[in-house]
């Protein structure tokens, strides 16, 4: 097994490509870097994904279904992009397509989702489970029919680090 120090950290990398895009406002100005991004890491999803948004802002959306299409013969199971996607497909009048691929998607992120939290709660002690998931799915809804992005999330890590020491196996 390598070192984590082997391994390149292109998460860094691709937070600076962000940063050029946020810096200029402009995918047009953005798009040589991401290429250039992608000559260098071929696979990774999340640039072919990025490129992908840029491309349907600049209009290219046969293009951007192109990369789309690359990122999920990459990884068939990731979940980037599929929103994108069945925005794609809505707007080139696909709406079979697009409803399919938007539907797939929803279910993927719930799936994972609700796997996730229900991985999580089997490492807690079993009385407090049902807390957990109850606190969870508060602030899930508390985000869904409010529209607010982290003050739900920041009141259920207040409230589990409040009860960590009984979420805990000894």
């Amino acid at each position: 097994m390598k070192r984590i120090t082997d391994i390149p950290n292109i998460s860094s990398e691709m937070k600076v490509l962000y940063g050029k895009f946020i810096d200029s406002g402009s995918f047009v100005e953005t798009l040589p870097h991401i290429d250039a991004f992608l000559d260098k890491y071929p696979y990774y999803r999340e640039a072919l994904i990025f490129k992908a948004r840029a491309l349907m802002a600049l209009g290219r959306n046969n293009d951007a279904l192109r990369c789309i299409k690359m990122a999920k013969r990459i990884d068939k199971f990731g979940l980037i992009g599929r929103f994108d996607e069945a925005e794609i497909y809505l707007q080139k009048k696909k709406k079979e397509q697009s409803i399919e691929t938007y539907v797939d998607a929803v279910k993927s992120y719930a799936t994972e989702l609700k796997n996730g939290i229900d991985s999580y709660t089997l490492s807690c002690k079993s009385e407090s489970r049902d807390r957990v998931k109850e606190l969870t799915r508060q602030a899930l809804t508390e985000f869904f029919l409010n529209d607010i992005e982290n003050n739900p999330f920041e009141d259920l890590l207040t409230e589990l680090g409040q009860i960590k020491d009984e979420m805990e196996f000894d």
